[in-house]
């Protein structure tokens, strides 16, 4: 219709950037004046063989017409969705201004009509207008479809929108797969360890067919590489030996063949400190676990070491440093060794003795004494008293600090430690109190647990309990203190026993 005139002698602009879509206001126009009929109906809106433009000769020179699908059904995007996402003879309009047609055009075939007419709705003020619809297309063989999902900057085709890919992988689900896909390592000389794990970086493509059997060109392989963000590796951690790996990548698969040699466990070099907040006290046993140790191998990875092992064992307010030895190599570590401070006079309050002084020990549960040392979170004190009477009760300001109001012992558990052997652990809320600000414990250990500290030097008689006056064993209770809500972080006391029973 360019350059023609109609019956009222009103010509159309021969170049479309002229036509103008809106009003005086810049307001889009429109459809205030005209109702747009949309989809292919039967009867006078269905497409026409006019003068035989729908004609075809077959394959045997027979006057054939095109096929056109007699209805065809209109959807928004939402409206699609609801309806389940049907396809076929159906189109469905994006937010961005375009319609898809849900299927593929056979040849000799047609799409059914997206727009069959309008109405007018209202009067223009004039009658010097003209309506226009301008029609952009996009189409593409099988071969090319990718184009329209990604996008050709050269054929001045942008990328299809998000909702314009899901559009199109409905039509066309095979869209953008591959096929025959071969890969190989990005580095062919590098070495793979136990471990190691396998990145989209390790490989590149080398070649692959799209998912209409055309090989990919350098070009579009090198467009591949530069991003694989979607390739999957399985497995990605190497073990030892030969792995056969599978890269999946676009709705193809290829494999490879990594062979992983074993670690480096060898320590090259070691760096050992001890922890902030480690503090020694006299009669303490330096642990591993007190020290930040980092072993590496000669290239610098992180190895666990075969052994470690700490002198001295027990440390004394003397010592001034521990030796750590980590498979042949030597670190020397200051340390301060503290005595522990000794409670006020009159703050060791008599209380209820630990093991019982009974002369005659039961059969079942046998008393005995204990000595005038005990040990309190690591720190050993000596009492004020060598009273084995007073064994067992420790005043509150030995454990908490400046001591007030009601406390109630929470987790309570002891054990007996007895010439190396522990026993089990056990519940001790029937055996901690609180007497007078002090804390009393009154276990009484079983024959069996006190065992290990029998020895042919000691007897029980009818006049009392033989024992030394050395540390062979102790009752170790662990507990929390409550006020008011709070509770204390765990507390560990230590009351050591003797007991040479023959």
């Amino acid at each position: 219709m360019e350059n023609s005139s109609n019956s009222y002698g009103y010509t159309y602009p021969s170049n479309g950037s002229d036509w103008s879509a809106h009003g005086s206001d810049g307001e889009a126009v429109f459809h205030d004046y005209f109702t747009w009929k949309l989809g292919n109906q039967e009867g006078e809106n269905a497409y026409k063989n006019v003068n035989g433009s729908l004609d075809y000769k077959d394959s045997e020179g027979k006057t054939q017409q095109v096929t056109v699908p007699n209805t065809v059904s209109i959807y928004t995007y939402n409206e699609w969705v609801e309806a389940g996402k049907p396809t076929g003879d159906v189109w469905v309009s994006d937010n961005e201004g375009y319609a898809y047609y849900m299927k593929a055009i056979e040849p000799y075939t047609a799409s059914g009509l997206y727009l069959s007419g309008f109405e007018t709705t209202k009067k223009p003020d004039s009658l010097a207008y003209y309506y226009a619809i301008k029609v952009g297309m996009e189409v593409a063989t099988d071969s090319d479809f990718d184009m329209l999902v990604n996008g050709d900057e050269g054929a001045g085709i942008a990328p299809a929108s998000s909702t314009g890919k899901e559009l199109l992988s409905t039509i066309s689900p095979n869209v953008g797969k591959f096929s025959d896909l071969k890969v190989a390592l990005t580095n062919a000389s590098k070495s793979y360890k136990v471990g190691d794990t396998l990145t989209a970086a390790d490989f590149r493509i080398t070649s692959a067919k799209d998912y209409t059997g055309k090989s990919l060109t350098t070009e579009e392989l090198s467009a591949l590489n530069s991003d694989k963000s979607s390739m999957s590796i399985s497995p990605a951690v190497l073990s030892a030996g030969e792995n056969n790996i599978t890269i999946s990548f676009k709705g193809a698969s290829a494999q490879i063949k990594i062979n992983a040699s074993a670690p480096d466990t060898t320590v090259a070099d070691v760096q050992v400190s001890l922890k902030p907040g480690i503090v020694y006290r006299n009669g303490d046993a330096p642990k591993a676990e007190d020290f930040d140790i980092v072993c590496t191998n000669a290239e610098g990875e992180t190895v666990t070491p075969s052994s470690i092992s700490i002198t001295p064992e027990t440390l004394t307010n003397t010592d001034t440093e521990v030796t750590v030895k980590i498979d042949g190599f030597e670190a020397k570590i200051p340390v301060t060794v503290s005595l522990g401070e000794l409670p006020a006079d009159d703050t060791e309050i008599t209380g209820t003795d630990i093991l019982g002084n009974t002369a005659t020990p039961d059969t079942d549960e046998v008393a005995y004494y204990c000595i005038n040392i005990m040990s309190l979170d690591g720190a050993t004190v000596e009492w004020t008293t060598s009273d084995p009477a007073d064994y067992g009760n420790v005043a509150l300001n030995k454990i908490i600090a400046s001591p007030s109001g009601e406390y109630t012992i929470r987790n309570a558990t002891l054990y007996v430690t007895a010439a190396g052997t522990d026993s089990a652990a056990k519940d001790a809320s029937d055996y901690l109190s609180i007497v007078d600000g002090t804390l009393v414990c009154n276990y009484l250990p079983t024959y069996a647990e006190i065992a290990p500290l029998a020895t042919d030097d000691g007897h029980y008689s009818d006049n009392g309990v033989t024992y030394e006056d050395t540390l062979n064993g102790a009752v170790v209770v662990t507990f929390s203190l409550e006020q008011d809500g709070k509770i204390t972080n765990p507390i560990t006391i230590s009351f050591p026993i003797c007991g040479m029973i023959g």
